[in-house]
């Protein structure tokens, strides 16, 4: 009867947990603290339409101004863009030289390549876009001026750029994942579909780029993704891979010390961070991790509070290599909120992601993401800026 009891209480308390009829502030979930901001702090519409689909953003951030692009999807698939003069209060379209529309777009990613050196007034202000499909193409641009048509970056395929980082030795890496869709490899020839991590570079500033090449593999398991970072210590002058296995939820951690030309075995994160669609920032050695939370169970079996929303996990590199659990897991945002449980064969519990994380003044992070933020409404892209405060 005592366990029975004890069961009974431990159901009622997660699931107050899980679907807020209780805080979990400070709360030790699983020995990780736990913070619920769902609500809580100031968030501003990117771009929303009644009759259709706002999706995967990707943001940057060039002369103080906040770009966005993002795929606007109704009867076909659309390229838009937006941009910020107040750190992504309010936002205002700007047009480009044709409407990029195509059925076959299946990504957007924005970054900024700038080389301006403003003392010395030299080099130049610059945007490059990726334009996921077969080919993958790219256009570059002066930030808030108009995109050319992109062009092919070679003749293979890609489906999204996940992550893009200027090299110590001036080149540009930028990474994607295929699991045979675009590019066949010596799996195609045993029948087996498991996704690798691919790596392209350019010499010349994003005008020319190498034929991919495989960055990372897992011997049984699917790698998606991927971004990198450099260590918070700068040892070595160390990247860091994070990248994930959306069949399990599972996330990985890599490492290079050669400029991303090697990398070590992935290895499983702690359960505190599994997920996808990651963004990392690094503010003074402490790493933010934002991402979509795709773990249903902790491996301890109990619950997942903040399963298919946006989230994000702060702390320092030794909590996250070692898998010690001092470091602050926070739900930014309750996507497809719901007062009942939700059926999580439902696609809509999880329709969120792509965030991106920027550092802002007065001590604030902005996290740009997609989601379904209301249960009645089309997907839509919304800015959450948080106190920094807040994380400690």
């Amino acid at each position: 009867m005592q366990k029975k009891l004890i069961f009974l209480f431990s159901f009622i308390f997660l699931f107050q947990i899980a679907y807020g009829q209780s805080s979990i502030d400070g709360k030790i979930y699983n020995g990780v603290r736990l913070r619920d901001l769902a609500g809580k702090c100031d968030s501003y519409i990117v771009a929303q339409d009644s009759m259709a689909q706002m999706l995967y953003p990707s943001v940057a951030n060039a002369s103080d101004v906040i770009y966005t692009a993002y795929i606007k999807r109704d009867t076909t698939k659309w390229i838009e863009f937006v941009r910020s003069n107040d750190e992504g209060r309010t936002w205002n379209r700007f047009s480009t030289e044709n409407s990029f529309a195509s059925d076959d777009i299946t990504s957007v990613s924005l970054y900024d390549i700038s080389t301006k050196n403003r003392r010395r007034n030299a080099g130049r202000d610059e945007l490059l876009l990726f334009v996921g499909g077969s080919p993958l193409k790219y256009s570059a641009a002066e930030p808030g001026t108009k995109f050319a048509e992109p062009i092919p970056v070679s003749s293979f395929g890609a489906y999204r750029i996940t992550s893009m980082t200027k090299l110590n030795n001036g080149k540009l890496m930028a990474l994607f994942h295929d699991d045979g869709r675009f590019i066949r490899t010596d799996l195609d020839t045993m029948h087996i579909r498991r996704s690798v991590i691919y790596k392209i570079y350019s010499s010349d500033g994003g005008k020319n780029w190498s034929l991919p090449d495989i960055a990372l593999r897992h011997n049984q398991h699917g790698l998606y993704d991927a971004v990198v970072f450099d260590s918070p210590n700068n040892k070595d002058r160390e990247l860091i891979m994070i990248c994930s296995d959306r069949v399990s939820g599972t996330a990985y951690i890599s490492f290079s010390t050669d400029n991303g030309e090697k990398w070590t075995y992935p290895v499983a994160l702690p359960d505190f961070i599994q997920g996808d669609r990651f963004s990392v920032a690094v503010i003074n050695k402490k790493i933010y991790i934002a991402y979509r939370d795709m773990c249903r169970h902790f491996r301890n079996g109990s619950v997942n509070p903040f399963f298919g929303d946006l989230v994000m996990w702060t702390g320092d590199l030794k909590e996250l290599v070692k898998g010690r659990k001092n470091g602050l897991k926070v739900r930014i945002a309750d996507n497809y909120p719901q007062t009942t449980e939700p059926d999580m064969t439902d696609l809509r519990v999880y329709d969120c992601g792509f965030p991106t994380v920027t550092s802002l003044s007065k001590n604030t992070l902005s996290v740009v993401a997609y989601g379904r933020w209301d249960t009645n409404r089309m997907p839509y892209i919304k800015n959450f800026i948080i106190p920094m405060d807040l994380f400690k």
